[in-house]
């Protein structure tokens, strides 16, 4: 092949340029998998999220019961004298109870 001073130049470019171009697909080969692996872990992500939000219902649920019975428990007791709180503590023994809690 019979190349002039113009041609050679040309010709190492379309080369470089071939280079640069495989490269290129290479990376985004590596991009392609990168997404591919990031939706999998997503996916993954959702259902664990689920998991979550369905044990926080049921959190949410037991939590809410809980306070309808202590609302139905302080309408029976609304009519009733109020103790001082340290007569209350000693009747229901709540600092032995605190007690044990700070000890462990």
């Amino acid at each position: 092949m019979v190349m002039g001073p113009s041609l050679l130049p040309a010709l190492l470019r379309t080369v470089q340029l071939g280079y640069v171009t495989l490269a290129l697909e290479q990376k985004a080969g590596q991009i392609a998998d990168l997404l591919g692996a990031t939706k999998r872990e997503m996916l993954t992500m959702d259902d664990v999220l689920e998991k979550l939000a369905r044990t926080a219902g049921t959190m949410q649920h037991t939590i809410e019961d809980a306070r309808r019975r202590t609302r139905s428990v302080g309408r029976r007791l609304r009519d009733m004298e109020t103790m001082r709180p340290e007569q209350a503590d000693a009747l229901l023994q709540l600092a032995s109870v605190e007690a044990e809690d700070a000890a462990e």
